[in-house]
């Protein structure tokens, strides 16, 4: 198109990503292709940017030929919506693992971005070769009955109070919304999510789930392998109970940055992360993901994925932990409907206006 570019994208990781690819991929003379975030103003014919800086009122980027929008879900966010609109570019690209949004604001995306043009599930693009054969299993464990005791004690506070408030909840079609509303006012509504909360956390981080994980690990001690886990806590004693290094939001820069380099060159051949890995870093290559605990979105499912069917010859292998008898059984169900249902890994949109 030979038009003025703007790429943007939602982590200073991605800058840094996106401009050696656009020079190295396509063969751009690095002097063409600018970096705008993490300090820099580089404004070029080709200009990477953050989400965060393209959306400053300040930032020109009016007169673009060509948007392309990484990670494309984050535009329907009241602060990002303005960027396509602000850009005025006739040709429009966004990229995602799937649009569905936890707040329902996807459809936004038709509006700023134009209608799906292209989209492949993690299946299809395994079976036509593009990414590695993979399979996925889920491995169920009890609850010690300590454990699910308190699991029913607290979930019995909270269905007690959820089908006592269930009209005032449902105004607006915001329940969760509602609740949160509700709780800075009533404290049977506070305990009701604080309820809710630690019994979540309960399923999420039983402690069978510890014994499992070591099994794995000892069965794919030669693989490289990424265990993933919702919360932090968990992530911490898997690290220090198995001796295996971590990265979560609190890990710096340049510790994360070295722990990356170790995975990626085989000092480590095991890496515990929390969710700061799920999007916007470059993992290196793993061919086993123990997936400790997650949450029912389909985005989180397909991201953890990816971190492991980049084409190679070997399978690759996903496993999901999961309590029996906790709302995690749900979750999990839904998250793993992604697979052959959301309808891409990479799901592009565009228009053109003449």
């Amino acid at each position: 198109l030979k038009l003025r570019t703007l790429i943007v994208v939602p982590t200073i990781e991605l800058l840094y990503q996106w401009r050696d690819a656009v020079v190295e991929r396509l063969g751009i003379a690095p002097a063409r292709v600018g970096v705008v975030g993490d300090g820099r103003k580089e404004w070029r014919p080709i200009t990477i940017i953050t989400y965060a800086s393209a959306a400053m009122p300040d930032a020109p980027i009016g007169g673009t030929g060509l948007l392309v929008c990484d990670e494309a879900h984050h535009l329907p966010s009241p602060s990002y919506s303005v960027i396509p609109l602000r850009s005025g570019a006739p040709y429009r690209l966004g990229i995602t693992a799937t649009p569905d949004r936890s707040d329902g604001a996807e459809g936004a995306l038709d509006r700023l971005m134009g209608q799906v043009v292209y989209s492949r599930t993690p299946q299809e693009l395994s079976d036509q070769g593009h990414l590695a054969k993979f399979k996925e299993r889920r491995m169920y464990v009890d609850m010690q009955p300590e454990e699910a005791l308190r699991y029913g004690v607290l979930m019995t506070e909270w269905k007690w109070f959820v089908a006592k408030n269930r009209a005032m909840l449902a105004r607006g079609g915001d329940f969760f919304g509602e609740l949160i509303r509700r709780s800075g006012s009533d404290p049977a509504a506070r305990s009701a999510m604080r309820a809710h909360h630690q019994a979540r956390m309960i399923a999420l981080n039983a402690e069978a789930k510890m014994g499992v994980v070591a099994d794995l690990l000892d069965k794919h001690r030669k693989d490289k392998v990424l265990i993933f886990s919702e919360y932090n806590v968990l992530v911490d004693r898997i690290s220090r109970d198995l001796a295996l290094p971590s990265i979560t939001y609190r890990t710096a820069a340049d510790e994360r940055k070295r722990t990356l380099q170790s995975f990626r060159g085989g000092a480590y051949s095991k890496l515990v992360a929390g969710r700061v890995l799920n999007e916007g870093v470059d993992v290196p290559d793993a061919n086993v993901a123990i997936v400790v605990s997650g949450n029912s979105t389909a985005r989180e499912h397909i991201q953890r994925l990816g971190r492991i069917i980049r084409p190679k010859a070997s399978e690759a292998t996903l496993y999901e932990l999961v309590t029996r008898h906790t709302s995690e059984v749900n979750a999990a169900r839904k998250r793993r409907q992604s697979t052959s249902t959301t309808k891409s890994t990479k799901s592009t949109k565009s228009t053109a206006e003449n």
